[in-house]
Formats: structure tokens, C-alpha cells, sequence
């Protein structure tokens, strides 16, 4: 489990340089791959795990409805670290809330 939160501490602060734009219809086809040699990289942390490759989907556009819903980017991580027992109960209940927002558009 620590492999996945240091790829989302990864995504999530690597967006931190990235600037804020419209969402596009291709930010929610968008895949980012990145690979975590256990000795780090010029882009990657070293760590204690074994090697992995972390992708990265849609990226801008979760960026887009977590400030959209209020998220702060400290606080999405927290809450990874608390409920990182269950990534796809996160992963459902993010879903299940742009889905009531949605119709609203």
C-alpha cells in the first residue's frame, strides 16, 4: 500500500507546477505512466519497495473537481493515508459524487 500512496503523493504534487486551464475533453482520456526504481530517478523519490510502475488517469480533470468540490491537495493526501485500506471505496464515492453533480452542468 505504500508504493500506491507515494504514486498518488507523486501525481498529485507534480500537478502543483502544472498551471490551471479549462478542462478539455482529452484531460479524461489522458494516461500518465511512471516508473519507480527502487533507487529513485531524476523525476521519482528512492524508496524501500520494490520496483513499480504507477498510472496516473485523468489527471487535470480529478485536479479540476477536487478544487471544484474544495479538496485542498494536503488534504486528498491525508485522506489517502486514513482510508488507504480501500482505494476503491475512494475511487467509488469520488465517482458517486460528480455523478449527482453532473446533472447540474
Amino acid at each position: 500500500m505504500g508504493s500506491i500512496q507515494l504514486g498518488i503523493q507523486h501525481a498529485v504534487g507534480g500537478l502543483a507546477s502544472k498551471p490551471e486551464r479549462d478542462l478539455l475533453m482529452q484531460d479524461f482520456m489522458t494516461v500518465e505512466t511512471t516508473n519507480f526504481p527502487s533507487d529513485g530517478s531524476s523525476h521519482t523519490p528512492a524508496h524501500h519497495y520494490s520496483e513499480f510502475r504507477f498510472r496516473t488517469y485523468a489527471p487535470i480533470a480529478f485536479r479540476y473537481f477536487r478544487d471544484l468540490f474544495g479538496i485542498q491537495p494536503d488534504d486528498f493526501l491525508v485522506s489517502n493515508k486514513t482510508v488507504s485500506y480501500s482505494v476503491p471505496f475512494f475511487i467509488t464515492q469520488f465517482f458517486t459524487r460528480i455523478k449527482l453533480f453532473l446533472p447540474y452542468l
